[in-house]
């Protein structure tokens, strides 16, 4: 740092990869669904009513225990349940986000919606 800050020494810089530069971070503020849509491949139509369900039952148990929905799970981790459709606790806590203390907490109610959905 010393060599750089009195001129003695050489300046190196490392610059993203080019294919990374171009791309923007966030999604334009009038398309709601950008960022849904980048978080991860189309869902089908079945899967999509899935994660839908799962989002609102998301909120409801949120709203109920005064905490921000992404406590109660992420949207990556409702995208794996509609994908996966887990069937018991085991298969649960295989999904991006759920581990022994979410499954404990959430687990039946979630696979419940699962059910439904099926």
């Amino acid at each position: 740092g010393k060599a750089v800050l009195f001129g003695s020494g050489a300046v190196r810089l490392l610059l993203p990869p080019v294919a990374a530069r171009g791309r923007s971070r966030a999604a334009p503020s009038g398309d709601r669904n950008a960022r849904r849509r980048a978080a991860g491949p189309a869902l089908n139509a079945a899967d999509e009513a899935l994660f839908e369900a799962l989002r609102a039952h998301r909120l409801e148990t949120a709203r109920a225990e005064r905490v921000p929905p992404y406590v109660v799970a992420s949207d990556r981790t409702l995208r794996e349940l509609a994908e996966l459709r887990p069937q018991t606790i085991a298969a649960l806590e295989g999904i991006y986000g759920i581990g022994p203390a979410k499954a404990a907490k959430y687990g039946e109610a979630l696979m419940t919606v699962v059910r439904q959905a099926d």
